[in-house]
């Protein structure tokens, strides 16, 4: 696309007015400043695109309606790093000069034993509509205002999650999404850390509050390569 443009420019450019010459080159040298801190991006089965790649996630959920109550039975779950896919959408330009790029997890599935909760026994976390039809889309975005060097400066990336937590006392869901945000300078952002914004009432089948999910702290491990 980058490589369009300069061709279309190189060849009309003298002949364009300064007011559109101007911030043509512009555009184009803030797109190529983005896709230096952008890592090449892989085609999934369905045409859409993004990144596979591993994360490590540790929430903290304490059983009932008060999350204060110190005679509340409480855990932190550590989960092991588990690969994901993390569809990124082609990066949008605004008229205010921001450049904004929109992601979608597809697949996130990692599993821990518990050891308070339910001791022994197998707790799992899970996000995406690949990983489950019936959760609704966690999606993000991050945007890089005018006049700051991507990469070099680091913008605010969020995310608005729908997890499930499969236990033994059946699977639990987020009815409001989780807001979580990272400082990153890079795409995927490899080595950031979204941590969760406020408390997150948990629900079980029948939609009652049976939990809240006090913490939760999600670091991107690695990039894996496209041939995987």
């Amino acid at each position: 696309m980058i490589e369009l443009a300069d061709m279309m420019l190189e060849e009309v450019g003298p002949a364009l007015p300064d007011e559109i010459a101007t911030p043509w080159k512009a555009l184009r040298n803030r797109a190529s400043e983005i896709l230096l801190r952008m890592e090449p991006r892989r085609t999934f089965p369905d045409g859409s695109r993004g990144y596979k790649a591993t994360s490590q996630t540790t929430i903290e959920v304490v059983v009932g309606t008060k999350h204060d109550d110190p005679n509340a039975l409480r855990e932190r779950f550590e989960f092991p790093e588990a690969e994901f896919e993390i569809l990124v959408h082609d990066p949008v330009f605004s008229m205010n000069g921001t450049v904004r790029l929109d992601l979608e997890i597809k697949n996130y599935r990692t599993e821990t034993i518990s050891k308070v909760l339910f001791p022994g026994q197998t707790v799992a976390l899970g996000v995406g509509t690949s990983f489950n039809a019936t959760l609704e889309p966690s999606i993000g975005r991050l945007e890089i205002p005018l006049g700051v060097e991507f990469g070099p400066e680091s913008v605010r990336s969020q995310q608005f999650i729908h997890l499930a937590v499969e236990t033994p006392m059946g699977v639990l869901h987020n009815p409001d999404a989780a807001h979580m945000q990272a400082a990153v300078n890079q795409v995927p952002p490899v080595g950031s850390v979204y941590s969760q914004k406020g408390l997150v009432p948990m629900a079980n089948a029948q939609g009652e509050i049976v939990a809240i999910k006090t913490l939760t702290e999600t670091k991107i491990v690695k990039l894996l390569p496209l041939t995987e």
